[in-house]
């Protein structure tokens, strides 16, 4: 059989079938007894082959649908990638030494003004696009990378826009080197992203401050109307600054999640390849499995980059109502219910069912969503995870929560970025899954959106406790 696919089962089926009308129709013209004999036998052992030919067809045809499914749902990731990439104003690029050529993505040709016809370019005609103040210096930066070996590429210049103007760019990337041995990296891909706004401050900034110099003072109004202009520009770089920085730290955790998940799907589909004629249906079932729990946690993370970016760029929708507190717990548990099953935990919800929350349904869910994972992440098999309420004091009008585990805990460098970006602190959990901290993040968002607070007590290997407080409506 020269490959497993259905139509080779589908076209070697049809020849036994021929073999065998035609060994049939000997028996029904040999008068002689022990020649029909020889032929039946030979009839049935042409009659299993072919069932168990029926057989390999319905385990190929299982795996071509697996396969279909699973490019499904990468597809879907890969849309939800390119959400989190454009809401972020972030683009990618690569630099092919071998084909002396620079591919832009969608988002940094959107960025630069230009079409899908300059998606691909050769590195002359690229490097003619930076400012000509900028390109000695780009150039110098850029060999410099290569001759050493730097691990990281990263520089900030103008480029060329279609329509003439300039614009500022951070870009930030890595060499691949197809082997040690070779001077030069066959590739080198990375992100970039606009710094326009942060460069234009950083120049009106030095240009007021010229001015100030020149200036003999005459008129103390107009100076101190210029100081008190310089520091809402101050204020207002403070502030780009910080957002830059959480945009680092976030593009360095996506891209250690998508390296690591990648990594993951990369080894196990090469292996199914591999040695596929060697494993079993349950084998290959297992292994599918395995690819599914990492789509479903990929997915999950870039849902949660997704919500982080339009919190960012203020473009989520904070819509609270009324809501049963327990009804909104009980639906976030059914989603975890297989993985419960698996570890064999057993979860308590011990919430008052009488609470009732004034709150945004899709903000608290993904709350709870993040911390009933985080607790079954870093709990070992026959743990305990508890849900319950505080008791609701007289004149309160908020009710305070408390997600309780028995799990690994949390150490003391950790504790200190627990609910920021930070991308010296990754954790894993029991069964070895990364933790970027980004769910946490959002959670911390969340609760300010709804006037709370949040908190949380753990001690290594005893169990982490969080706790937060959500409206409570009084009925």
């Amino acid at each position: 059989m020269k490959s497993a696919t259905p139509l080779n089962i589908i076209n070697l089926i049809e020849e036994k079938i021929l073999d065998l009308s035609s060994l049939i129709e000997e028996m029904q013209s040999s008068d002689n007894q022990s020649l029909f004999f020889k032929h039946s036998n030979e009839a049935k052992q042409k009659i299993n082959q072919i069932n168990l030919d029926f057989h390999s067809l319905r385990q190929s045809i299982d795996y071509t649908k697996n396969e279909k499914e699973t490019a499904k749902e990468n597809l879907s990731e890969q849309e939800l990638l390119n959400q989190a990439l454009s809401l972020a104003k972030t683009g990618l690029w690569q630099i092919d030494f071998k084909k002396n050529t620079v591919k832009l993505s969608s988002q940094l040709l959107e960025l630069l003004g230009r079409s899908a016809m300059d998606e691909e370019t050769d590195l002359t005609s690229w490097l003619e696009l930076l400012h000509i103040d900028d390109r000695e210096r780009v150039r110098a930066e850029f060999n410099n990378f290569i001759r050493r070996r730097k691990k990281v590429f990263d520089s900030t210049f103008r480029l060329k826009k279609k329509t003439k103007d300039w614009v500022w760019i951070k870009c930030i990337g890595q060499s691949h080197y197809a082997k040690k041995s070779d001077n030069l990296p066959s590739l080198i891909f990375g992100i970039a992203y606009s710094v326009h706004s942060e460069k234009t401050i950083d120049l009106e900034k030095d240009r007021l401050i010229s001015e100030l110099k020149k200036s003999n003072f005459a008129a103390e109004e107009t100076a101190l109307e210029i100081i008190e202009m310089y520091q809402e520009l101050a204020e207002s770089g403070k502030h780009y600054i910080e957002m830059n920085q959480k945009k680092d730290e976030l593009i360095s955790i996506l891209s250690v999640e998508l390296q690591s998940s990648i990594l993951g799907f990369l080894s196990l589909s090469n292996l199914i390849y591999q040695e596929y004629h060697n494993f079993s249906k349950d084998e290959i079932k297992d292994a599918f499995k395995e690819i599914n729990i990492s789509s479903k946690n990929l997915f999950d993370f870039l849902e949660n980059v997704l919500l982080w970016t339009q919190i960012q760029n203020k473009k989520i929708d904070y819509k609270p109502n009324f809501f049963y507190l327990k009804d909104i717990i009980n639906e976030s548990l059914i989603l975890f219910s297989n993985v419960i099953q698996n570890k064999e935990l057993s979860i308590e919800n011990k919430v008052d069912e009488k609470i009732v929350v004034f709150v945004d349904y899709d903000m608290i869910n993904s709350l709870f969503r993040n911390l009933i994972s985080n607790a079954i992440k870093f709990s070992k098999k026959h743990a305990k995870i508890i849900l319950n309420n505080k008791a609701i004091e007289a004149k309160s009008s908020f009710v305070e929560l408390a997600i309780k585990d028995q799990g690994i805990g949390i150490d003391g460098k950790a504790k200190k970025y627990i609910f920021s970006f930070n991308k010296k602190v990754i954790r894993r959990g029991c069964d070895n899954e990364v933790g970027s901290g980004l769910g946490l993040v959002l959670c911390k968002e969340f609760i300010k959106y709804h006037k709370g607070k949040i908190r949380f007590k753990s001690k290594k290997n005893e169990g982490t406790t969080f706790y937060f407080t959500l409206p409570l409506v009084r009925i």
